[in-house]
């Protein structure tokens, strides 16, 4: 059986501490889904997971990231707000009413910063808020404190 560690687990600087989902070893890489109209942002942040073993899929749009839930079940969702068609406020409303991905854990990464545009994500169903830019620290510790 092969052996995951977790984002939390080298967040928090243990080394080589299996991870446990539920009281069991976890058999499989968590499964992330990183939704931004920017390809270079997409492909840094799939870097930095992938180096944490977790499987990263990319969507360039909330349609496309729709598309994409309805063939893989994610751990976790990072998404940003200000897309084209429809942005990621409207991306996490709908997964909220999905009975599949409705509990999915959603972490809004957007330049938008301001008091009001982080009430917007939360109030739109939001898990947690991280404003662009972020630091590798910030992001890995939020995505830890959603996976366990």
């Amino acid at each position: 059986m092969e052996t995951t560690y977790c984002l939390a687990c080298a967040a928090a600087g243990v080394a080589k501490r299996t991870h446990a989902r539920v009281g069991q070893r976890l058999t499989r890489p968590y499964v992330i889904v990183v939704v931004d109209d920017e390809p270079d942002f997409c492909a840094v942040v799939s870097e930095l997971l992938r180096s944490q073993n977790m499987v990263v899929h990319k969507a360039f749009s909330a349609t496309e990231a729709l598309v994409l839930m309805s063939e893989v079940q994610p751990d976790l969702v990072l998404t940003d707000v200000m897309m084209p068609e429809i942005n990621g406020l409207e991306l996490i409303r709908r997964l909220r009413a999905d009975p599949l991905l409705g509990q999915v854990p959603t972490v809004v990464v957007s330049a938008l910063v301001k008091r009001e545009e982080r009430e917007a994500a939360m109030d739109a169903g939001a898990d947690a808020f991280i404003p662009k830019p972020f630091s590798v620290r910030e992001l890995r510790e939020t995505i830890a404190a959603y996976l366990h």
